[in-house]
């Protein structure tokens, strides 16, 4: 399949020993080394959150998924405030 000539090819992916790399999805596209560990606990609470969800939604929540969920949800919102900047704005209808 040919690849149309406007269309930006994507850059190689080069994977190092370390295992930390990422893709920045930015106008460059970027790779980058080393999450920090701040930047990656947003994720990791919502991916908990979420399985918590859907294994409730499955079959009933049992209490501890509950308080799972509970608890991850609170260190979400917590995450979520420390990533605004300061001066950022913030729109709501």
């Amino acid at each position: 399949r040919k690849v149309p000539t406007f269309a930006t090819p994507w850059p190689d992916f080069v994977p190092y020993a370390g295992g930390e790399n990422y893709k920045e999805f930015s106008a460059l596209l970027p790779n980058r080394q080393g999450l920090k560990k701040a930047d990656c606990s947003f994720w990791s609470k919502y991916i908990s959150s979420l399985k918590a969800s859907a294994d409730g939604a499955k079959g009933g929540q049992s209490a501890e998924s509950e308080e799972e969920e509970l608890t991850a949800g609170s260190g979400l919102r917590e995450d979520l405030l420390s990533l605004q900047e300061p001066g950022s704005k913030s729109y709501s209808k």
